[in-house]
């Protein structure tokens, strides 16, 4: 039985936690080919298409009409893709790889934002954890032959401050797995 991630990004908007969507729809499972989420045109189909993919009915789209593409955000919560790298599952809460977590999983944080909040399956899910930008940042830069797959990650949270103009204490990534 496989093991797999439910990643999910978030941003502060206006002193709250919301979610921010992927770039583009992640992963193709029928070839296992993950996201280059180093890849531009994937950054500019996200910044052409975010704000009209975020207003999900048309009450919703004239009520953001006035507002800035930063202040629209998703009804719901999209994860992220990541696939399944066991390596990476380790560094980030030790799950599949013993003695590689940067730190013990933390659970979930108690400010998530209900839009993530509900996308989890309680009684299904284990190992619930969370970090900023700058804490992920923190644990790499102290650790050297990381997996790609979360170098790549960690390349997309750091563009998804710049779109957003936030400093790394205000993105986030909260995780859990499922077997």
């Amino acid at each position: 039985m496989g093991c797999d991630i439910h990643i999910y990004v978030e941003r502060v908007l206006k002193g709250r936690w919301i979610p921010v969507d992927p770039p583009a729809s992640g992963l193709d499972y029928s070839s296992k080919k993950v996201m280059n989420y180093e890849d531009d045109r994937v950054w500019k189909a996200w910044d052409q298409n975010i704000q009209y993919r975020d207003a999900t009915s048309p009450l919703r789209a004239l009520a953001d009409s006035d507002k800035q593409p930063e202040e629209i955000y998703p009804e719901v919560s999209v994860p992220w893709s990541y696939g399944r790298d066991y390596e990476s599952f380790g560094y980030l809460a030790g799950v599949r790889r013993d003695g590689l977590a940067f730190s013990d999983p933390r659970g979930i944080p108690e400010d998530i934002s209900p839009e993530t909040a509900a996308e989890q399956c309680p009684g299904d899910d284990h190992s619930q954890s969370y970090y900023t930008l700058e804490e992920l940042s923190g644990h790499m830069f102290r650790k050297r032959d990381l997996p790609e797959r979360l170098r790549e990650f960690l390349i997309a949270l750091k563009r998804t401050a710049k779109k957003y103009k936030l400093p790394p204490d205000q993105i986030r990534t909260v995780f859990w797995f499922d077997n």
